[in-house]
């Protein structure tokens, strides 16, 4: 029987949870994704709810609007309180409120791909948490840094044409 996954994110980062929530459903995983599977006239907290106490893993998309959420903060504190496992998909780093600290994490600002085989894998066998996850910084794939050093070297290499065209 397939794992049930529930999702917990902020409406901004919706392209990356529909590709996320593709990829989790093809490698096997039950997920539920509010605008997937919320039922029309129904109270949609109440669906939320049930989904929380019925799945199995929590993953948690951490970004600064998702902290901040009025309705994501509630729903990351339901799965708290029923002892869920979450899992902190790292979308964006920003400090973490204490409850969240000591939880399972997955850092998706760098290398997606390597980053969805580890959450897939982690999913699947629990890891011990080893440090805690990261709350600062900018990360960015290596292409990113070669493309701002040559932009650097460009700029400086065309000082001298600028020059020319001022004086």
């Amino acid at each position: 029987m397939p794992l049930k996954l529930f999702i917990s994110y902020s409406r901004a980062q919706t392209p990356f949870v529909d590709r996320l929530a593709d990829q989790l459903e093809n490698n096997g995983f039950s997920l539920w994704l509010d605008y997937q599977s919320l039922v029309p006239a129904r109270p949609w907290f109440q669906q939320i709810i049930a989904w929380i106490d019925a799945s199995d893993v929590v993953l948690l998309v951490v970004s600064k609007e998702s902290i901040n959420s009025k309705n994501v903060v509630p729903e990351w504190k339901r799965a708290v309180e029923r002892n869920k496992r979450i899992i902190l998909v790292i979308f964006e780093a920003v400090p973490l409120p204490a409850e969240l600290q000591g939880c399972e994490w997955v850092d998706f600002r760098d290398d997606y791909r390597g980053a969805l085989q580890q959450l897939i894998k982690g999913i699947e066998q629990p890891n011990p948490v080893q440090t805690s996850p990261p709350q600062t910084g900018f990360r960015a794939p290596p292409g990113f840094w070669v493309s701002l050093l040559l932009s650097v070297v460009v700029l400086i290499g065309s000082i001298p044409a600028w020059w020319t065209l001022v004086v």
